[in-house]
């Protein structure tokens, strides 16, 4: 049986602990299977490598490799390696779900003791007329959430330190990656957080990984969504029986080798307690990390943006597709999506509106795709903008932002509208955005789902025998 060990302050299911040479050191090599966002993920250590296969879709995907190297004379004595390999799931919406269920479960609490009428948690009302009915309504969303707690969609592949290494640098060999951009979220410049965006601490020092092709939704087909796989937060590392007060960020690189790379600080291994975890993970997601106003009630603006993309076949779009989230408090937003032709790739110059469509959506803090249906003509060889914009005049308070991540440079438009009719303007068509850049590094989470045109078909009229054929003279006929 695969020993197990709990570690503290991680939510998990479980997590085994391997790497271990079973034929020199009398122990057995790390295998596990989990499914993690509907993929079925696979961690198994081959001699002295532990191979964790991370498909997507209906593709390959990457395999991690971490290479323990050959066990010396000290480990085979000590039977223990200096290293090994520690496998976990993990939700990374937990902590979010966790303050939710904490709240629900006070709130239930105060209705059974004190009759509470009413509460509003992230969107969720409950005002129900009984006791009862508001005690029913809290323990069935109270379920709800541990549903949603039990589904992992990320998987760490841990290295665990058992005394100080001879490197501060730990590199896991990433197989299959010609076909994904590893894209570094850097910081953000101060004229970007000034254009509202914004990068959380997880994720500036990060990589965001995209498939290079693969990309939108041609109905009947795979739905590739955003062309997102996965996002490696970055790293933290810890003394594993001092993780509160000892956690630290960690740097992570992408090597032209095809190798992730973690650099713990020189200063924290010399005088750490060992063990010490190096915490890398691999979390699932279609959504970018970082967040761009697009209504912001705060400073009564509205924003217009979105970048190129061509179609890969002549279709007619029936939705687009954005991911959304408040910065703090639940409302309702009015927001446009719009497909236009990049006509000019200029600044203040006419960009053609070919398709739009609006819609009042319920945003929340938790970063969520909403569809909007839309109808219209898509040609293969003509390049698009996918934009976005935003009514800040619907808000109360805060702002609603669009995700993105930082990637690839490509043709990037943009409006900033300032005060009362901002959205109005914004929807000017066709578009005149008064920003342009070609080498915009925005990724936005939107996408279409389009269906291919019917190809064009050829009757023939049967005659003599004849269908569709050639009558050859001698009286052979081919069909």
């Amino acid at each position: 049986m695969t020993p197990k060990k709990t570690i503290a302050g991680l939510s998990a299911t479980a997590i085994l602990m391997g790497g271990i040479d079973a034929s020199a050191l009398d122990e057995k090599p790390l295998e596990r299977i989990e499914m993690v966002a509907s993929e079925r993920v696979e961690a198994k250590q081959i001699g002295n490598k532990v191979e964790t296969t991370l498909p997507w879709k209906d593709q390959a995907g990457l395999k991690v490799v971490y290479d323990l190297g050959e066990p010396t004379i000290a480990e085979k004595m000590k039977d223990k390696r200096k290293e090994e390999v520690i496998t976990e799931t993990l939700n990374t919406k937990q902590p979010e779900l966790q303050r939710k269920k904490d709240q629900l479960l006070t709130y239930k609490n105060e209705v059974e003791h004190t009759g509470t009428s009413s509460i509003k948690i992230d969107g969720l009302i409950i005002s129900a007329t009984s006791t009862e009915q508001r005690t029913l309504i809290a323990e069935q969303e109270i379920w709800k959430l541990d549903q949603e707690l039990a589904v992992q969609d990320g998987f760490k592949v841990d290295i665990l330190l058992n005394e100080r290494p001879t490197t501060n640098v730990f590199c896991y060999d990433i197989q299959g990656a010609e076909n994904y951009d590893f894209f570094y979220q850097p910081p953000l410049t101060p004229e970007e957080i000034a254009e509202g965006a914004t990068r959380p601490p997880e994720i500036e020092g990060s990589y965001a990984v995209y498939h290079k092709t693969l990309k939108n939704h041609f109905l009947g087909q795979v739905n590739y969504e955003t062309g997102k796989v996965m996002h490696i937060p970055r790293p933290q590392v810890w003394e594993l029986d001092n993780e509160e007060s000892t956690k630290e960020w960690a740097d992570l690189s992408y090597t032209d080798k095809d190798e992730l790379c973690v650099t713990v600080r020189q200063e924290f291994l010399d005088k750490a307690n060992y063990p010490v975890r190096v915490d890398p993970t691999f979390g699932y997601t279609t959504i970018g990390g970082s967040s761009q106003a697009i209504l912001d009630k705060t400073n009564s603006r509205t924003w217009r943006l979105g970048r190129v993309f061509t179609a890969s076949e002549d279709g007619t779009v029936t939705k687009m597709s954005a991911a959304l989230k408040m910065t703090s408090g639940t409302q309702t937003g009015t927001v446009s999506l719009f497909i236009n032709k990049a006509d000019n790739y200029t600044e203040n110059a006419n960009q053609t509106q070919i398709i739009t469509a609006e819609s009042d959506l319920l945003l929340t803090t938790t970063a969520t795709i909403f569809d909007i249906n839309m109808s219209g003509s898509i040609i293969n060889t003509i390049p698009y903008i996918l934009n976005i914009s935003g009514d800040w005049e619907d808000l109360s308070s805060s702002i609603g932002n669009v995700m993105f991540d930082a990637g690839s440079g490509t043709h990037f438009f943009r409006d900033i509208i300032n005060g009362s009719g901002a959205y109005t303007t914004s929807k000017d068509s066709p578009w005149t955005p008064s920003v342009y850049s070609p080498s915009g590094t925005s990724i936005f989470s939107i996408y279409t789902t389009y269906t291919a045109e019917t190809p064009a078909t050829t009757t023939y009229s049967c005659s003599g025998g004849i269908c569709g054929g050639m009558n050859i003279k001698g009286g052979a006929i081919i069909r």
